[in-house]
């Protein structure tokens, strides 16, 4: 399987897993029929999938050095998914890592937004709209 994989990079508190949270409640808006087997943990942080069809998509919103998805390698959990949606830092373990789980399957690397002056809310919002839409072109692709 040709899986992809779409990492959302940036420093700390930069509004990534907060992106991510707001990427799969707009998948369970726009298609209301997929199955959720999503775990959330009191911080916040989202890990499982989401079945669209026959198309999985896998969750991984921890993406902190030291943190679950290295710790507890929980990406290669997620290897079974057409699409895999993730966090990671601008650079070092988290991003080699995700480079490794990737193996020959492409990467694409969007940056969080972020800018102290501005409403964070909004910039996460315009983020998952964006990786919503390469979501849904994926998707097309696979369905």
């Amino acid at each position: 399987m040709n899986k992809k994989i779409i990492a959302i990079y940036g420093r700390k508190n930069e509004g990534k897993t907060d992106t991510i949270r707001r990427i799969v409640d707009n998948i369970k808006t726009l298609f209301p029929n997929s199955t959720d087997g999503l775990l959330k943990t009191e911080d916040g942080e989202i890990f499982g999938t989401i079945q669209i069809e026959n198309t999985r998509i896998g969750i991984e919103s921890q993406g902190d050095p030291k943190g679950r998805m290295m710790t507890q390698d929980t990406l290669s959990k997620l290897t079974d998914c057409n699409i895999i949606i993730c966090a990671t830092r601008t650079r070092g373990e988290t991003v080699h890592y995700v480079e490794n789980i990737a193996s020959k399957s492409p990467i694409i690397w969007i940056s969080s937004s972020y800018c102290p002056e501005l409403n964070h809310d909004i910039l996460n919002e315009l983020a998952a709209r964006h990786i919503l839409q390469i979501i849904t072109s994926l998707l097309a692709e696979m369905l």
